[in-house]
């Protein structure tokens, strides 16, 4: 199928998957050929968007506007353009879950092109005999091990898959948190109207899945007064206003906030327990919504039960190094000769990422066993990085790594200018810290790792 008729497909699904705007009116416009209102829940999908509505307003006269939610914020927003008197013609939900909330709002797809495009009708998102959606994005999450690497390392598949643990885990920092509160059980918390409420870090990685998982082991366990929630707001679910709304919806009034992090360090002190405006704790209070508003300062790793899991942990990996060979690419960082290579430069998260011109790769440069990657980013949209934290990029006098204005050719023949970083590389194939401010002025924190280095001819 070629680009346009990729194009006409997609919008021409905008144009069906209507919505009713608040006062019930159409939100399609009164002129002849109507128009597509689109809220796009993902901001590093936005430009391809704003792409493809140009297009297709050019072959078919129809305008179209694609407005971005800003991210961790799309609920919101929703919530907001749907108040409007004219609402999106076309939004996302977050599966059974979403719908759930939007569903009233959503028209029946039934028998339309896109719904008969299906090769699967798994993809179809259902509100009984309505088809109230369609797929659009579909993550799934596993684990992919080599037997053969594990066999010689000793080891089996069955050793890394143990959701036993988690189970442990999920029990054990419950029951901490019930003992601290002076509950005799977390049912008799329960009766007493508190919930618990866990803050973890969050990420942008596909990592994040560990937070979900969390979250639905503690409903498995039928633990109803517990939620996961994170700093960063990632995943959506676990932001502070999502869980706030959880925890009102439920129906208690007592709140106990408690880290869910190995130490309860700043995020546990400032953001989670801090008297400022946006600290969790205020945020509770401010919402008006609870009785009592409580926090208690202790990571997981004073809980005996998780002080083991680590020691486990660690033994094994001790055990290890004796039974797999040290990656020879490690040593081979220090015996790499002056020159210009081109290596493989890593990230933990899709929305920070080389250039796709570049292959995942960048310009390695070694002289007098020093390293330097040359990375060309897809944009002018993150404007410094910092080789260690952001807290630390964040003070005085930090030696932030400046941008170069780059030039890159895609396969189609266009170009383009974007933002490239020299970036200092201590060692091949070890992952070292590298925080990033964009254009919006908030920091974020990576990891990123180099490897595979090859010599430019």
């Amino acid at each position: 199928m070629n680009r346009k008729s990729i194009i006409s497909m997609a919008l021409a699904a905008t144009m069906i998957v209507g919505c009713s705007s608040a006062s019930g009116t159409s939100a399609t416009g009164s002129d002849s050929k109507g128009r597509v209102y689109y809220l796009n829940f993902k901001p590093e999908a936005d430009e391809y968007w704003q792409d493809l509505a140009k297009e297709y307003t050019e072959e078919t006269g129809v305008p179209v506007t694609v407005l971005t939610a800003a991210s961790g914020e799309y609920e919101k927003t929703l919530k907001s353009e749907m108040a409007k008197s004219e609402a999106p013609t076309l939004f996302q939900v977050n599966g059974p879950v979403g719908l759930a909330s939007w569903k009233d709002y959503c028209a029946d797809l039934s028998g339309t092109d896109v719904d008969n495009e299906l090769t699967n009708k798994a993809y179809e998102l259902k509100d009984g005999d309505k088809v109230a959606g369609i797929g659009y994005v579909t993550e799934a999450y596993g684990l992919i091990t080599n037997n053969a690497l594990l066999k010689k390392a000793g080891y089996d598949a069955s050793e890394i898959t143990s959701f036993d643990k988690l189970k442990k885990v999920a029990e054990d920092i419950t029951a901490e948190a019930v003992k601290t509160a002076g509950y005799d059980s977390l049912d008799a918390a329960k009766k007493d109207g508190t919930a618990f409420v866990f803050m973890g870090h969050g990420t942008s990685h596909s990592a994040k899945i560990s937070y979900s998982q969390m979250s639905t082991q503690m409903d498995k366990l039928g633990y109803d007064n517990v939620f996961i929630g994170t700093v960063e707001g990632e995943p959506e679910e676990t932001s502070c206003e999502n869980v706030i709304k959880a925890v009102k919806d439920a129906g208690y009034k007592k709140v106990i906030l408690r880290p869910l992090m190995v130490v309860a360090g700043d995020h546990a002190n400032n953001d989670m327990a801090g008297d400022d405006d946006d600290s969790w704790k205020s945020q509770f209070t401010a919402s008006g919504n609870f009785d009592s508003v409580d926090t208690q300062i202790a990571g997981l790793g004073e809980i005996e039960a998780v002080q083991k899991l680590y020691v486990e942990h660690t033994k094994k990996a001790i055990e290890s190094l004796g039974k797999v060979s040290r990656s020879a690419s490690s040593s081979a960082a220090s015996a790499l000769e002056d020159g210009t290579y081109t290596a493989k430069f890593n990230t933990d998260s899709g929305m920070f990422h080389v250039n796709e011109a570049d292959n995942g790769c960048g310009t390695l440069t070694v002289k007098d066993k020093k390293m330097t990657i040359h990375i060309r980013l897809v944009s002018k949209k993150i404007v410094n990085l910092f080789l260690v934290s952001a807290k630390d990029a964040e003070k005085d006098g930090a030696e932030l790594l400046q941008p170069t204005t780059d030039k890159v050719k895609y396969s189609d023949g266009t170009t383009e200018e974007v933002y490239g970083f020299d970036v200092p590389v201590p060692a091949l194939d070890e992952e070292f810290d590298l925080a990033l401010i964009g254009t919006k002025g908030k920091w974020y924190d990576h990891k990123v790792s180099v490897s595979n280095p090859v010599k430019a001819e």
